[in-house]
């Protein structure tokens, strides 16, 4: 019996569900876990396949009832309700998500992320950006 959804949205559409709960206080914990991991992302996806897009995380309570109305702000400032399309289903939380760029390594014929990216090809700790000089 799941009564509690973690679920990726894409443009305010629903793209894939993470993982599913009996209780709020796992779904909770697992919902900050992928926000503090979203946190230390250095590239994000913002455009995909020509055009821009938004990422967003939730947590969704498989019930009727419809407790306190969830608002989102967006970078304008302005509040909008969030209403979902499912019947039986409220949303409890949502925020902003930070899916993380990949980088095709050709090397090894695959795609990497951006932290195994620093680990294996470059020599020092972390990104730099040297000052260069104009003559």
């Amino acid at each position: 019996m799941v009564n509690y959804i973690v679920v990726l949205f894409k443009d305010k559409l629903k793209k894939k569900i993470i993982n599913k709960f009996v209780t709020l206080k796992n779904a909770k914990n697992f919902y900050e876990k992928k926000l503090s991991v979203s946190n230390d992302v250095i590239f994000e996806v913002v455009v995909e396949n020509g055009h821009p897009c938004k990422y967003e995380i939730g947590i969704i309570e498989m019930s009727s009832k419809q407790s306190v109305p969830v608002y989102v702000i967006d970078e304008m400032g302005r509040s909008s309700k969030v209403k979902l399309e499912d019947e039986g289903m409220t949303l409890l939380q949502i925020s902003q998500y930070k899916k993380e760029e990949t980088i095709f390594d050709i090397q090894r014929d695959k795609k990497i992320l951006t932290q195994e990216f620093i680990k294996r090809y470059l020599k020092s700790d972390g990104l730099k950006n040297g000052k260069a000089k104009f003559i």
